[in-house]
């Protein structure tokens, strides 16, 4: 549950992921998404 924002403070919806380092991104999900992710394994 992140939430990206440009210079305005306003919301980006599109647009390409932001690489960290190496082999980590951000990615963005919604509540329910990230509630699935956090749960499996």
């Amino acid at each position: 549950m992140v939430a990206r924002l440009d210079a305005g403070g306003n919301i980006v919806r599109e647009g390409a992921q932001v690489e960290v380092g190496g082999n980590e991104k951000y990615v963005v999900y919604c509540r329910r998404h990230w509630e699935d992710k956090m749960n499996e394994g």
